[in-house]
């Protein structure tokens, strides 16, 4: 299903960008993953909307990492980014560099904002039937999800009012240059070192409101590959 994105306008007041991961769910059942830089495995992309009626996307990662930071390979994270709807907006700037991070760092850096932005006026945001958390994503313009992409994020840690271990959030994606240059320098690392061995938040952009269904969502998806 084609859709065109509307792109209307909200007041400062509404725009949110929920960062929320449920840190135990489905298939996983191992410690509250610290906040850290983590390899993750994107999974699935969707377009939905906040509890207040604005569009967003949310996007499933999943941990995939080796070394010490195995142990909280499985671990499912959500990422919310928030349409960009009112230039005029303090969080208009953080939104769009949000969702240009996101499709830069999922396309080896060939689709960003602007290519979205392109595609999403022209009625080429093309959806599958609607699940539990909203429109799979199958394709915006030239961008198509690879199955087993892997991207690097910084997590953040935030306290759960219903439960007593805290979400984890994606504080914000590992450009793709700074990855390479962190592979490059931990492979120099390994080459003296392993011889003999096998930012600030931005306020006033959480909505506490999504983060509480993430648990729920969670428990159906990290077991599922579609």
């Amino acid at each position: 299903m084609g859709m065109k994105l509307s792109l209307a306008r909200v007041s400062n007041d509404d725009i949110n960008n929920a960062l929320s991961e449920a840190s135990k769910g489905g298939r996983y059942t191992g410690p509250t993953p610290p906040p850290d830089r983590y390899h993750v495995e994107v999974k699935k992309l969707w377009l939905t909307q906040s509890k207040k009626g604005d569009d967003m996307f949310k996007a499933l990662f999943v941990i995939k990492e080796s070394g010490d930071k195995k142990e909280y390979n499985g671990a499912g994270i959500f990422h919310t980014m928030m349409l960009p709807n009112d230039e005029t907006s303090k969080a208009f700037p953080i939104q769009v560099s949000s969702i240009d991070s996101f499709f830069r760092n999922t396309s080896g850096g060939k689709f960003g904002f602007a290519e979205f932005y392109e595609a999403a006026t022209k009625g080429k945001v093309i959806t599958d039937d609607e699940d539990k958390v909203g429109q799979p994503i199958k394709s915006i313009g030239k961008w198509k999800l690879k199955e087993g992409m892997v991207i690097e994020v910084q997590t953040i840690n935030r306290d759960n009012p219903n439960g007593s271990e805290p979400f984890v959030n994606v504080r914000y994606i590992v450009d793709v240059d700074d990855q390479q240059k962190d592979d490059d320098q931990q492979k120099d690392d390994e080459a003296v070192e392993g011889l003999d061995d096998d930012g600030d938040d931005v306020e006033g952009l959480d909505d506490a409101d999504d983060a509480d269904d993430d648990d729920d969502d969670l428990d159906d998806l990290l077991g599922d590959d579609d």
